[in-house]
């Protein structure tokens, strides 16, 4: 882990349907951020279905980060 700040442009993230990375990903280094980003740009690329995984996805990380609060 680099421990880098990943700094992705606002619109593209907000193309990908996500406001910011989620703080695990970004926590885990550069090389996962890209990883991130790749596989919703590259995988992915209906925006209608890009959209609606990166909203679960983001609502995912967002529950882990809430569980991981509580321990």
């Amino acid at each position: 882990m680099s421990g880098d700040i990943i700094r992705i442009p606002p619109a593209k993230l907000a193309r990908l349907g996500l406001d910011a990375l989620p703080r695990l990903i970004v926590d885990a280094g550069d090389r996962a951020a890209r990883k991130f980003i790749e596989f919703f740009t590259a995988t992915i690329r209906n925006k209608n279905t890009r959209l609606a995984c990166a909203r679960a996805v983001a609502e995912f990380f967002n529950w882990c980060e809430v569980m991981s609060v509580g321990r």
